[in-house]
Parts: C-alpha cells; structure tokens; sequence
C-alpha cells in the first residue's frame, strides 16, 4: 500500500511540474509541443473539425491504445495521472498567474519542468496522456527504439505539419521545447530507472 502510495504522489508531482510549465510559461508564450493538443489543432485547421470534439477523440483513441498495449494497470495509473493534470491545470489556469520572462527563458523553463514531469510520470509507469503511450509501446517492441527519440519525432514531425497553422516561429520555439524536454528525459532515465 505505502508503495502505491508513494508511486500516486511522484504522478502527481509529475502533473503539478507539467502544468505549470504549461500555464505559466508555454501557453502565455504561444509555445506549443506537438502533443496530442496541437493534434487536434492541426485536425480542426485542416478538416474543419470541432476542436473540443477531436480532443477528446484523440484522447479516448490513446487511452483505448494505452489499456490494449501497456495493460490494467497502466491505464488506471494514466487516468490517475490525467484527473491529476485537470485539477492542477484548472487551479493554475484559475490563479491567473503567470511568470513575465522571455520566451527564450520560458522555453528553457518549461522544457526542463516537462521533461521532469514526464519522467516522473513514465518512471511510475504512467502516461500524461499525450504520445507517451505509443513511444512506450515502440520501445517495449524494440528496445533500439528509445522512448524520448520516437516522442521527439511524433512531436516534431507534428510541429512541421503544423507550419501553416501554427506559424514557423511558433513551429521553432515547439521544436525547441520538445528537444530541451527529451533530452531532460533521456537524461533522467539515464541516471535514474528505464521505462
């Protein structure tokens, strides 16, 4: 019990680092990563779709994918992690705080608490519901295939998809922002436990 304790506490921890990266620093900055969001962004910019709508499609399409490969437990841990990441992003979003850097420093900041948070996250076996899932499973297939490269290319590969939606600076600072979090990744799993 004091083990699944503590492993709910590091997913939380891991929520509470992502989403405020996110709120405040990347999105006061229109810094975007290429997850599962910009996604949906790209879907409804293309093919004329409801945003709200796509979300959560996309959303239920990983997690279906998440509970069929990675397993029970997995997937109750990711919906734990994704309750986790409403109420933190909804309380941070709520607060209307946000740190004035610039976006330079926003991008390094936010990169870094991304990348921790996530590891936080994959390390309990987690996901944060993005593209966590499918990196996992590549990876789990093919142990050649590192989890933080195949995240760098779905994220990035979306970003340059995403050049006449989102704007090349913007689609710059993204690609920016996923290699400081990937890195940060590959970095903690190097030093701490693999996936």
């Amino acid at each position: 019990m004091e083990k699944k304790l503590r492993s709910l506490c590091i997913i939380g921890l891991g929520n509470l680092l992502l989403t405020a990266a996110y709120t405040l620093f990347a999105i006061p900055n229109n810094i975007v990563d290429g997850g599962v969001t910009s996604t949906a962004v790209l879907l409804s910019y293309y093919f004329n779709t409801n945003l709200t709508y796509t979300v959560c499609i996309l959303t239920c399409i990983i997690l279906a994918f998440s509970y069929i490969t990675m397993g029970k437990s997995f997937f109750l841990k990711t919906l734990f992690s994704s309750l986790c990441y409403v109420i933190f992003f909804s309380f941070f979003s709520w607060s209307g705080v946000t740190i004035a850097t610039s976006t330079l420093n926003s991008i390094l900041i936010a990169g870094v608490l991304i990348g921790l948070g996530h590891y936080l996250c994959l390390k309990e076996k987690s996901s944060t519901l993005g593209y966590d899932p499918v990196a996992l499973f590549c990876h789990k297939k093919n142990k050649k295939c590192s989890t933080t490269c195949i995240l760098w290319i779905i994220c990035s590969t979306i970003l340059l998809l995403g050049s006449a939606c989102f704007g090349i600076k913007i689609v710059i600072m993204g690609i920016m922002l996923v290699f400081i979090e990937t890195q940060i990744i590959y970095w903690c799993s190097n030093r701490g436990s693999e996936f």
